[in-house]
């Protein structure tokens, strides 16, 4: 028994201490701030007397242990007062912090070298080492959440609000604050899985999706393209506009850096730097925060938003956290305040969270996962169950916010938001959906030189009759030259992925003469479109072609085309040979032709959502061939000929210089053939002073034409690096371009001027855009100087003056 006694106190004299010591005292709590109540994230936060603790995560939340009890917290945080509170037993706290009076701005002096100076470098160094996208792998699943609603901060009366259209005369400040209070204007929530493979290879699934009043997914795709991943890269995006990174080399030139705080966790070091554009520097800059360890001198908070946001001001939070050995985003913020969409002083906000789960990095990932379509909306995301969206949520969702969904869903059955947001993407897709046709805007009305006005309809059937096949046709009819115009097409579609499909059409219509057509162009941009306005040289054309498209590899596309084509000039020009003064020409063309077309873009990503898929664009140039061999004597053809013409685009941004970009053209006909078959210079010189990208802006329509040429159009937009004072921020664009044509055999056109411009075309030009803005559309003016072998005689017809249109996303 005493030996027994002996060994029971062996044991609690051995093990009493570490009862002690394992004791600890635990404080959970909100840090917020005091006048907007708005959470305050990484702000600093230390128990007792100690040096070590905590900082709140991305959301203001913090909790904090320690072995001795608890008596004191002090809070502190760049831009407020520091804050010391007393414990007194509880277990859960909301701290309230004031921001900082500050009287005139502040000048810092070193005596030596920024100290701050020597934290960036080492950041800038191992930017490769910490960034995410230089990992080999990495997956993870996000939870997204967003929603918008109006900033009321001076806001005194609202009318006309889309928030109760039926009584919106009745609304005033009270009722608006009531209707906040209780609920969001719209609320948005997604779930999806991305797959990372190095040098920029993704795959990312949204697997649930809900917004409500709108069954359409498609504003899922919003919460996806605010903010970069990670803040390691040259430049970071916010929104659609490219902020240069202040960690990028070099960015102490630009930034103007301060240590404000040295926190301690464990055996690491955490220095808080502020950061803004020095005084007096011009590029578009950030201003905020960053919290950088020592270990591995990463990032492991960041804040940022624009430093002078005019247009809609977007600001983020990142959270980083150390994972298998690296460290990575774990949690997102992006908070937006839309100044240039203002409701009689209230102005919309919207507040989005990102939080990642099921992190793996370099694991291995399956190589055919990754395919052209980098975020694709699935089919079912939008038919999830509560149970479902249980799993992935952080929280449960708060009365506001479930009343948002019942409110708003209501709403939007009784006043068609989904018709609504159709009419809406039909801007960008050229397409209106009504029930199980599509309308296309497009053939509604036209209008150019030849016909003043055109007016139409154009209807295809859509993904509600058959996924896999449609049908269509269009109707116009011509005011000027009183014509009829029409067509009609069929496309069956054999597999949707590689793209591979069949398309049949015929039309009876007006083309550009000497127009060079690509296979699988693009659409023309907002600028390009304003050329067709122009012209005026036409042909009548009766054209029947059948399509065999396909996606050969990832990013080839292929197009395989036979076509009859009649034409017929809308003047009186004819092509032949002139024999001892007599011309022996003919004005009724048949070409039977057979084309082989390939556009190459490598690793150019899409955006798939539901129905409709965007381009995402690509860093590499953008290639396209198309190859024509016209036959003689071959179901009528009239003309033995090879046609090939070739295209480059390429566009990129040059740090703090601005944004290159340039299009380069070539090609050549074997044969003597008609005006319509030939290069007509592309010119956009007309009495209608309305610039056109990619083209030559001194050339008159039609002033040259070429059976054999290239092309270069050249455009550097410095934005807003060269002008910005307060509101006024121009855009100020450089515009060069050159062209070389030659013309076989010019005495065979018959009753149109025809030259060649063999000795080089050259025009320059200075473009000021968005000197006026007016929501997202900016109103600008160009000036264009034509030089070199073709140059007229007098200096001032060498000139051309222009307006200049453009869609402002920011500022």
């Amino acid at each position: 028994m005493k030996f027994l006694r002996q060994l029971g106190l062996l044991f609690f004299s051995f093990f009493i201490p570490f009862v002690l010591v394992a004791q600890t005292y635990r404080i959970s709590g909100i840090v917020v701030d005091e006048r907007t109540n708005k959470p305050l994230a990484f702000v600093n936060i230390i128990a007792n007397t100690e040096t070590k603790g905590t900082t709140t995560d991305i959301d203001g939340r913090f909790s904090l242990v320690s072995n001795s009890p608890l008596q004191s917290l002090s809070f502190s945080y760049v831009g407020y007062e520091p804050l010391l509170v007393t414990i007194s037993g509880e277990s859960s706290l909301e701290i309230k912090m004031f921001r900082k009076t500050f009287g005139l701005q502040e000048v810092v002096v070193f005596p030596g070298e920024n100290p701050a100076h020597r934290i960036i470098r080492n950041v800038t160094e191992n930017r490769k080492n910490n960034n995410p996208e230089q990992l080999k792998s990495f997956s993870y699943v996000s939870y997204n959440k967003m929603y918008f609603t109006l900033d009321t901060g001076n806001a005194k009366e609202i009318k006309g609000s889309m928030l109760n259209p039926k009584n919106a005369d009745s609304l005033n400040e009270k009722n608006v604050q009531k209707f906040l209070e209780e609920q969001y204007i719209m609320l948005m929530e997604f779930v999806s899985k991305r797959e990372y493979k190095y040098k920029g290879r993704n795959n990312e699934k949204v697997i649930a999706s809900r917004i409500s009043g709108f069954k359409n997914p498609d504003f899922t795709a919003l919460g996806t393209q605010m903010q970069s991943f990670s803040f390691y890269e040259d430049y970071f995006n916010l929104g659609q506009q490219k902020f240069l990174n202040p960690v990028s080399e070099g960015s102490t030139t630009k930034y103007f850096f301060l240590l404000e705080d040295t926190l301690y966790r464990g055996n690491d070091s955490i220095f808080v730097i502020s950061y803004k554009p020095y005084s007096g520097k011009n590029f578009d800059a950030l201003t905020g925060l960053l919290y950088i360890t020592t270990d591995g001198w990463a990032i492991q908070n960041v804040i940022a938003e624009a430093t002078d946001a005019q247009g809609v001001g977007i600001r983020i939070q990142q959270q980083y956290e150390k994972l298998q050995q690296h460290w990575f985003p774990v949690k997102l913020n992006t908070d937006i305040l839309a100044h240039n969409i203002n409701l009689n002083g209230y102005k919309l906000k919207g507040v989005g969270r990102t939080y990642l789960d099921s992190i793996h990095i370099e694991q291995p990932v399956e190589k055919k996962n990754f395919r052209r379509v980098e975020l694709d909306i699935l089919p079912n995301a939008t038919r999830r169950e509560e149970d479902f969206w249980n799993q992935y949520r952080r929280d449960t969702l708060i009365a506001r916010e479930t009343k948002t969904y019942h409110v708003i869903d209501s709403l939007g059955k009784e006043f068609k938001f989904d018709l609504r947001l159709k009419a809406l993407m039909a801007l960008l897709t050229g397409k209106i959906p009504i029930r199980f046709i599509d309308l296309d805007l497009n053939r509604i009305i036209a209008a150019n030189t030849y016909e003043a006005v055109r007016l139409g309809v154009g209807i295809h059937t859509n993904d509600r009759i058959s996924r896999f096949f449609n049908i269509g046709g269009y109707f116009g009819y011509g005011f000027r030259d009183k014509g009829f115009k029409y067509g009609a097409d069929a496309t069956v579609i054999f597999h949707k992925e590689s793209e591979t499909a069949l398309k049949l059409n015929w039309f009876h219509d007006i083309p550009e003469s000497g127009k060079t057509v690509f296979a699988l162009d693009r659409r023309p941009t907002f600028t390009e479109a304003y050329r067709n306005y122009y012209i005026g040289r036409r042909d009548v054309v009766d054209q029947y072609e059948a399509t065999f498209s396909f996606r050969l590899f990832q990013y080839l596309k292929v197009q395989l085309a036979g076509r009859k084509q009649f034409n017929t000039p809308a003047d009186n020009y004819l092509f032949g040979k002139a024999t001892e003064g007599i011309t022996a020409g003919v004005n009724r063309f048949e070409f039977t032709e057979a084309e082989l077309g390939f556009k190459f873009a490598f690793r150019e990503k899409f955006l798939r959502t539901g129905r409709m898929e965007f381009s995402t664009g690509t860093k590499f140039p953008i290639v396209w061939l198309t190859v024509t061999k016209g036959f003689n004597n071959l179901l009528g053809g009239m003309y033995d000929y090879w046609k090939i013409d070739a295209k480059i685009e390429k566009s990129f941004y040059i740090k703090s210089l601005g944004k290159e970009s340039f299009q380069l053209m070539g090609g050549i006909v074997t044969s003597d053939v008609p005006y319509a078959k030939l290069f007509n210079g592309k010119g956009s010189f007309q009495k209608y002073p309305i610039a056109t990208e990619n083209s030559f802006e001194t050339m008159g329509i039609n002033e040259f034409l070429a059976s054999r040429y290239v092309v270069l159009f050249h455009k550097h937009d410095f934005g807003s690096l060269l002008l910005r004072y307060k509101k006024f921020r121009p855009d100020i664009v450089l515009l060069n371009n050159i062209g070389f044509g030659y013309l076989s055999n010019p005495q065979n056109h018959f009753n149109r001027a025809v030259r060649s411009f063999e000795k080089g075309y050259f025009e320059t030009g200075l473009a000021i855009n968005n000197i006026l803005r007016a929501n997202f559309l900016g109103l600008g003016a160009s000036a264009h100087y034509r030089y070199g072998g073709y140059q007229n005689a007098k200096l001032i017809d060498n000139f051309a003056f222009k307006v200049t249109m453009s869609i402002a996303l920011t500022n």
